[in-house]
C-alpha cells in the first residue's frame, strides 16, 4: 500500500530511480568482467616450472663396516636445477620425529647444480660408525632451490614449484622386525605403535577389523617407527570395539595382523 501511494504520487522520480539502478547494475557488471578478462589474461602470460628434480634410492640402507653410499639426483626439467642436502639424526620422542643436526653422517657435496637431462651423484660419508649393534637412522632432507635470478628477464611472471625429499637413512641393525614385539592400540581416534624391536618398522595399507566391518587407515604409507620408540597416528572416524589391526610390516605384500591391546 505505502508503495503503490509513492508511485502514484512521484512516478517521474521512481522513473528515474528505476534508470539509475539499471546504470549501476550494468556498470557493476561490466567491471567485473573486465576484472575476470584481467585476470586471465595476467594467468595466461605466466610461465609455469614444474619440479623437475627426482632423487634415488628412496631409502639408504648402511651395511656393516660399510661408510658411503650414493644418492643419485636427476634433472628431467629444460633448465638447471640447483638442490641442497641436509642430514639430521632422526630420533622419536612422545610420538613425533624429532630432527636435530647430525655429526657422524655428511653429505659430499652438500650443494649441487644438476644441467637439464643430466645426473648428479652425491655420496653420503659415514664419519663415525655407530656403535654397538644398535640401529641408528637419520633422515636425508634433499630441496630443490629456486632458480638464479636472470637479470635480463622478469621474475614477475615466473612461478616455480619445488620439491623437498625426506629420505630415511639407517646403520647397524642387522636382525629382522618380530612381530610379536610390535604392540598397537586404539585410544579414541588415535592408533599407538609400540615398536620393541632394536630395528625400526615401516608401516602400510593398514586396516581396523572388527567382524565383518573394515576401517582403512591409510592405503599406502602409514610411516615409521623407531627401534625402542612409539608412534601415534590420527585413525579418524574409527568405530568403537574394533579387535584387530591388520598392516603391511616392511613393504612385504603378506598382510600381517594383530589384535589391538586395550588402552
Amino acid at each position: 500500500m505505502s508503495i503503490a501511494l509513492i508511485i502514484k504520487a512521484s512516478p517521474l522520480v521512481w522513473i528515474r530511480r528505476f534508470l539509475w539502478i539499471a546504470h549501476t547494475v550494468m556498470n557493476n557488471t561490466m567491471k567485473c568482467l573486465y576484472g575476470l578478462l584481467t585476470l586471465v589474461a595476467s594467468i595466461s602470460s605466466f610461465s609455469l616450472f614444474a619440479a623437475s628434480l627426482q632423487v634415488t634410492p628412496v631409502n639408504l640402507f648402511f651395511e656393516k663396516n660399510e661408510n658411503a653410499k650414493a644418492v643419485y639426483l636427476s634433472n628431467s626439467g629444460p633448465h638447471d636445477v640447483r638442490a641442497q642436502l641436509r642430514l639430521y639424526l632422526w630420533e622419536q620422542e612422545n610420538g613425533k620425529d624429532v630432527l636435530t643436526d647430525a655429526r657422524d653422517l655428511v653429505a659430499s657435496p652438500p650443494m649441487t647444480q644438476i644441467p637439464p637431462g643430466k645426473t648428479q651423484m652425491v655420496r653420503m660419508l659415514m664419519v663415525q660408525p655407530p656403535p654397538g649393534s644398535r640401529e641408528r637412522s637419520w633422515r636425508l632432507i634433499v630441496d630443490e632451490l629456486p632458480p638464479a635470478i636472470d637479470s635480463t628477464a622478469s621474475s614477475d611472471n615466473h612461478v616455480n614449484f619445488l620439491l623437498r625429499y625426506s629420505i630415511p637413512v639407517f646403520a647397524g641393525g642387522d636382525t629382522s622386525p618380530d612381530i610379536s614385539r610390535i604392540h598397537v592400540r586404539l585410544e579414541g581416534n588415535r592408533l599407538w605403535v609400540r615398536n620393541d624391536n632394536p630395528v625400526h618398522i615401516k608401516l602400510s595399507n593398514v586396516r581396523l577389523l572388527k567382524g565383518k566391518q573394515t576401517v582403512t587407515v591409510t592405503a599406502g604409507l602409514m610411516g615409521y617407527v623407531l627401534g625402542g620408540k612409539q608412534m601415534v597416528w590420527p585413525v579418524g572416524a574409527a568405530s568403537p570395539g574394533m579387535q584387530k589391526v591388520e598392516f603391511s610390516l616392511n613393504d612385504s605384500p603378506v598382510l600381517k595382523s594383530l589384535p589391538l591391546q586395550s588402552p
